[in-house]
């Protein structure tokens, strides 16, 4: 909504400056607060063939797909940016330390839920797209009306997300996944019920509501399912492949529904328009449509404008109409496929995790030492601070994590070979093994 509000006072421009002083708060806590996980395994090198090769490709697939129908220039960075990919996928089975493991697709549940993903956000991404180009070019609102619009859908994401942790433990993941992206599929495709002239209350409304009960008794659940889905090694590429599966899903449809609407748009507008202004009038409203953003009348057509707007304001919602139902089609997809490959979890069949933890070979030679000071003891030598403390349960020195500057309890495990610590934060009780890396 402050977007908006600088969009109507200064430029569209300006509006993208307020993504900055929050983005710069939240490093800053982050830094201040986050400590890092308790994992501290040696890590593997970087992929960085394969983070190249990932980045380039996606960038000429979007870049061509936003760009096709301008020449043939587009189709060739669409083609080359396909056999990157092709190549991409080619190098991650080869290489030894991929950046996505290709056997985590071997889980039929792992695959399922990253399309589920894609297809979800990428449907509500799009239809959220070409929300605003109605609202403000045929509904008449401001910048800043439009962004009030979306309003409700970021206030009951906030209230009704928290609570849905609890109806999964209850009812289990898949019935939330696949319910919940069947009634956002339906507040999507409600959009399309929209007319000409009427208030937001009578409109948008109801189908923005819906839209957002649905994403929030889908979004929280596909983090619990993906993880679940994986071994707890695995946790970590895991949820970075369904975020970058999120992030693809708000990505793309950008560039594929911008297309769409602006095909279904010019094909309205040509039958609309046919019968009942010359052909010369039709031939110049359709040569002026460069961008689904550019719907104004040329000023040489100013005399028809009477007999020309209301026709050229129904052929957008044509095809604002078109382009939700594609959107409502692909989440109803990815309902459907939720339903075919995530295994019911109820809450009488689920396990308890800790049975689930892999066990190692050294717990014997853990003795649960009693920590030899309040802090990390080389910290406390140097005056330098800690984060995280960490004990070793064999000869109970107390070390700072790998969140610290100097990373004492990490140089102690390599130095010493004491396979297990334990952590000294309050309300934290895990215990790790360095060496063969699980939680006991």
């Amino acid at each position: 909504m402050l977007g908006g509000w600088f969009v109507d006072v200064g430029s569209w421009r300006v509006a993208f400056s307020t993504v900055v002083p929050p983005a710069l708060v939240l490093l800053a806590v982050a830094v201040w607060r986050v400590p890092d996980a308790p994992v501290m395994r040696r890590a593997p090198p970087v992929d960085w063939a394969g983070a190249v090769l990932a980045t380039v490709g996606l960038f000429a697939v979007v870049t061509g797909t936003i760009t096709i129908g301008t020449g043939i220039a587009p189709l060739a960075v669409l083609t080359a940016g396909g056999a990157i990919l092709v190549w991409f996928a080619r190098h991650e089975r080869r290489t030894a330390t991929p950046m996505v493991p290709p056997a985590l697709f071997g889980s039929r549940a792992f695959s399922g839920i990253n399309v589920l993903t894609l297809l979800v956000y990428g449907g509500v991404a799009g239809a959220f797209f070409v929300l605003p180009f109605n609202l403000v070019q045929v509904q008449g609102y401001s910048s800043t009306a439009t962004g009030a619009a979306f309003l409700p859908f970021a206030l009951l994401v906030g209230v009704l997300s928290r609570r849905v942790g609890g109806l999964a433990d209850r009812i289990g993941t898949k019935r939330l996944l696949v319910g919940g992206a069947l009634v956002t599929a339906a507040g999507v495709a409600s959009f399309a019920l929209s007319g000409l002239g009427r208030p937001y209350w009578t409109t948008f409304l109801a189908p923005m509501v819906l839209t957002v009960i649905g994403m929030a008794f889908t979004a929280p659940p596909l983090t619990t399912s993906v993880l679940a889905s994986v071994k707890p090694a695995e946790a970590g590429v895991a949820s970075g492949v369904n975020n970058t599966a999120a992030r693809l899903g708000t990505l793309l449809p950008v560039a594929i529904i911008g297309v769409v609407s602006l095909h279904l748009y010019e094909r309205a507008l040509q039958q609309r328009l046919s019968p009942v202004v010359s052909a010369d009038i039709v031939h110049a409203l359709l040569a002026d449509r460069r961008s689904l953003a550019d719907t104004t009348i040329p000023a040489r057509l100013t005399a028809d404008r009477s007999v020309l707007k209301p026709l050229v304001d129904a052929a957008f919602l044509d095809g604002f109409r078109g382009s939700v139902l594609l959107c409502a089609a692909a989440v109803l997809a990815g309902a459907v496929i939720a339903f075919a490959t995530v295994d019911v979890a109820d809450a009488a069949s689920v396990t308890d995790a800790r049975a689930l933890s892999p066990t190692c070979a050294h717990v014997s030679s853990g003795l649960d030492a009693t920590p030899r000071t309040r802090g990390c003891e080389q910290c406390l030598l140097s005056g330098d601070t800690w984060v995280h403390l960490r004990v070793c349960v064999a000869c109970g020195q107390v070390g700072c994590c790998d969140s610290s500057k100097n990373r004492h309890a990490t140089q102690h495990f390599w130095a010493s070979r004491h396979p297990i610590v334990r952590s000294l934060e309050r309300g934290e009780e895990w215990r790790w093994c360095y060496i063969d890396e699980v939680a006991v």
